[in-house]
């Protein structure tokens, strides 16, 4: 092998490494969020919260794929990671309204475990 493809392939791996490492460290956020949301039903909503990652880790390769058969190339796959990138943040932000507007506003500010308090109106 030349250097350029030693050195393309060293650039990769640790490319590889880094995008794990983030998918690692980010993984928590949103579970330990369903539970401050739902503390009252943790075995469904952590199941719930699992199975959608599981969904996207296997829809992802999946589209991919058809934008390949369909001869759209292999750098059409970056195009479908990045509608499916546009696609999560639109549904974070959409979750984040609603989370400050919906029945469950405030719940996000509240510390795990702390029950919500009285109104002085009760």
């Amino acid at each position: 092998m030349n250097r350029r493809r030693i050195r393309a392939a060293r650039l990769s791996a640790g490319r590889v490494f880094v995008l794990g490492i983030a998918g690692y460290v980010t993984n928590p956020v949103p579970q330990s969020r369903v539970f401050v949301v739902a503390p009252g039903a943790p075995t469904p909503v952590g199941a719930t919260n699992t199975v959608a990652f599981n969904v996207g880790n296997t829809l992802a390769p999946i589209l991919g794929g058809m934008a390949i058969s369909a001869g759209l190339g292999f750098t059409s796959v970056a195009w479908v990671g990045a509608a499916l990138g546009t696609a999560a943040l639109v549904g974070t932000l959409w979750a984040g309204h609603v989370s400050s507007t919906g029945p469950h506003a405030g719940a996000a500010r509240r510390p795990a475990g702390q029950p919500e308090l009285a109104s002085a109106d009760a």
